[in-house]
C-alpha cells in the first residue's frame, strides 16, 4: 500500500496490526518506520520504544534502536538520545553502521540535534566514552562484563577515528581484568594493528612477534611478515 503511494491505507492497516497484537514488537516496529518516513517523530519514538520493549524483539531490532535516536535527535531531545544511544552500544556495537552520521566517510561520527539555536552534534567517541566508563563501573561493582563487551568498546573507538582512546582501552585491560580474561595475543595483535596503521612498521612488528610467541599461531606469522 506504501508503495502504491496509499499512505492512509497503509498506517490503516499497521494500526490495526498493533491493536490486534499490542504487545507484538514487529506491528510496533512497521508502524514506527513509517511514521519515521512520514517525519512524524513523536509517533514514530513512541512505536520503537514499544517494538524495543517485546523481550521477543522485532526482526530489525539495531534498525529500531538506531531510528529511535534518529527521531529523539529530530525531536531536539538531545540527552534521550545520547542515553539510547549508549545502551543501543552497549547492546549490539552493530548500530553504528545504521545511524545518520554526519560526514562519517572523513571520520566525522556526529549526529545532528534539532533546535533553536542548534544544541550541540551527538558525537560517537562521547557516547563510547560514557559506554566504558559504564563497563569500568559494572566491573568495579563485580557486575560481569564479557570479553566480547570489552572488544566492542574498543572497536567502538576504532571506528569513531579515536585510536588514542582505543589504545588506553587496551591498557586498562591489561592492567585491570583477571588473567585469560582477555587472550596476551589478542591486546599484542589489536596494538600491533594500531601501530600498522599509524605507520609505525618497527612497533607493529614488535606486537605481532610478540602475539605469535605467545600464542604459537601461525596466522602472526602472516603478520609478522606483512
Amino acid at each position: 500500500l506504501e508503495q502504491g503511494g496509499n499512505m492512509p491505507a497503509a498506517l490503516d492497516v499497521l494500526r490495526q496490526m498493533v491493536l490486534l497484537a499490542p504487545r507484538d514488537a514487529s506491528s510496533h516496529s512497521l508502524l514506527g518506520h513509517l511514521y519515521l518516513r512520514q517525519k512524524l517523530y513523536d509517533k514514530a519514538a513512541e512505536e520503537l520504544d514499544l517494538a524495543l520493549q517485546d523481550i521477543h524483539g522485532s526482526l530489525q531490532e539495531n534498525r529500531d534502536r538506531a531510528d529511535r535516536i534518529t527521531c529523539l535527535a529530530a525531536l531536539g531531545q538531545r540527552d534521550a538520545a545520547m542515553a539510547v544511544l549508549v545502551e543501543a552500544l552497549r547492546i549490539d556495537s552493530g548500530v553504528i553502521a545504521l545511524l545518520p552520521w554526519q560526514d562519517a566517510d572523513n571520520g566525522i561520527f556526529r549526529i545532528k540535534v534539532t533546535g533553536t539555536p542548534p544544541p550541540p552534534p551527538i558525537a560517537l567517541v562521547d557516547a563510547v566514552d560514557a559506554l566504558f566508563e559504564r563497563r569500568k563501573a559494572d566491573h568495579a561493582a563485580g557486575r560481569a562484563v564479557d570479553r566480547r563487551s570489552w572488544l566492542d568498546t574498543y572497536r567502538a573507538f576504532r571506528v569513531a577515528r579515536r585510536d588514542d582512546k582505543a589504545a588506553a582501552v587496551l591498557d586498562w585491560l591489561e592492567a585491570n581484568l583477571p588473567a585469560g580474561v582477555i587472550e596476551p595475543e589478542t591486546l599484542a595483535s589489536e596494538r600491533g594493528e594500531l601501530a600498522f596503521d599509524a605507520h609505525d612498521y618497527e612497533a607493529a612488528l614488535l606486537h605481532f612477534q610478540h602475539a605469535l610467541d605467545v600464542s604459537h599461531n601461525r596466522f602472526f606469522e602472516y603478520k609478522v611478515a606483512e
